[in-house]
C-alpha cells in the first residue's frame, strides 16, 4: 500500500518549475503564431520534429526544412531562456527573491528606531541623580520618548510608514502645484508642501 502511495504521490511544482512551464507556454504560442504566417506564405508543416528543440519542422517550396524554434524564437538567447533552460529559470527566480529581500531589508532599516531614542535608557547618569523630587521629574521629562502627533495621531510608532506616506503626498502636491493656474490653489499647495516637509523632518528625528 505504501509503495502504491509513493507511485501516485503528487507534489505541487516549485516556483522555478512554474517559471519554466509559463515560459514554455509563451514560447509555444509564439512559434504557433509565426508558423501560421509561414503557412500563408506557402510553407508546409511536416510530420517530423526538430531533434534539438522538438519543434515541428516546416518545408518551403524548394524542399528546404526550416525550424522556427531554433532559427527564430530561441536564436542566440537559448542559454538564458527559461523556456528551454531550467538553470536560467532558477536564476530568474533567485534574482526576484534577492530583489524582494533587499526591499524588505531597506524597509526594516527605515522603520527601525534611531539610536538616539535609546540614549536616555542608562539607569544612572550625572543628570539623573535623585537629589530632589524636582530633579527626578526633570530627568523623566528628558528621558521620555519623543512623539509626533498629527491631527491627534501618534506617528512616532510607525515612523517609516508615515514617512513613506508623506513622501507620496509630497510628490502629489508638487505635481499639482506645477499644473495649477490658480493662485489660491497654489498657495494652499505650497502650505501643504511646507507642512509635509516639516513632518518628514520631525519623523526622521524621532
Amino acid at each position: 500500500m505504501a509503495r502504491l502511495e509513493d507511485e501516485f504521490s503528487w507534489q505541487p511544482p516549485s516556483e522555478s518549475e512554474l517559471k519554466v512551464i509559463e515560459a514554455r507556454r509563451e514560447r509555444n504560442n509564439k512559434i504557433s503564431s509565426i508558423m501560421g504566417q509561414y503557412l500563408l506564405k506557402g510553407y508546409k508543416m511536416l510530420a517530423v520534429t526538430c531533434a534539438v528543440c522538438d519543434c515541428v519542422l516546416m518545408e518551403d517550396r524548394l524542399k528546404n526544412k526550416y525550424c522556427i524554434g531554433c532559427l527564430e524564437v530561441d536564436a542566440d538567447t537559448k542559454k538564458d531562456n527559461p523556456a528551454v533552460s531550467e538553470e536560467a529559470a532558477r536564476r530568474t527566480v533567485q534574482e526576484i527573491q534577492h530583489r524582494h529581500s533587499g526591499e524588505d531589508q531597506a524597509h526594516t532599516s527605515a522603520t527601525s528606531p534611531s539610536p538616539s531614542t535609546s540614549s536616555c535608557q542608562v539607569p544612572v547618569t550625572t543628570q539623573c541623580v535623585a537629589t530632589s523630587t524636582t530633579t527626578i521629574t526633570g530627568c523623566q521629562k528628558q528621558c521620555a520618548k519623543k512623539t509626533l502627533t498629527v491631527h491627534g495621531m501618534d506617528l512616532s510608532e510607525n515612523a517609516g510608514e508615515a514617512v513613506a506616506a508623506l513622501r507620496d503626498k509630497l510628490a502629489w502636491a508638487t505635481e499639482q502645484l506645477s499644473a495649477t493656474t490658480s493662485i489660491h490653489e497654489a498657495q494652499n499647495l505650497a502650505g501643504l508642501i511646507t507642512e509635509t516637509c516639516k513632518a518628514i523632518t520631525a519623523l526622521k528625528e524621532l
